[in-house]
């Protein structure tokens, strides 16, 4: 609760983005997780791997699906 009485909501902000380059030829890799679920190349913008390229599972860790796997480079 803040100092007017209201709950306030936490704003997390969203810290990987979908990769767009289509020039990379692992966008058009077929990840999928144990699930069937098809995976989409992100890009982390955290702070610890900015511009690192990833597929992780939407269902990772809360539906204890354990897909998660690096690009292996940074992008420019």
């Amino acid at each position: 609760m803040d100092s007017s009485g209201s709950f306030m909501k936490e704003v997390i902000p969203e810290l990987n983005k979908l990769c767009t380059d289509n020039e990379d030829p692992k966008m058009k890799l077929k990840v999928q997780c144990h699930r069937g679920v098809l995976q989409k190349m992100q890009i982390s913008w955290s702070p610890n791997n900015p511009k690192r390229r990833l597929w992780s599972c939407p269902f990772y860790s809360a539906k204890k699906c354990n897909l998660f796997e690096w690009r292996g480079d940074l992008i420019d």
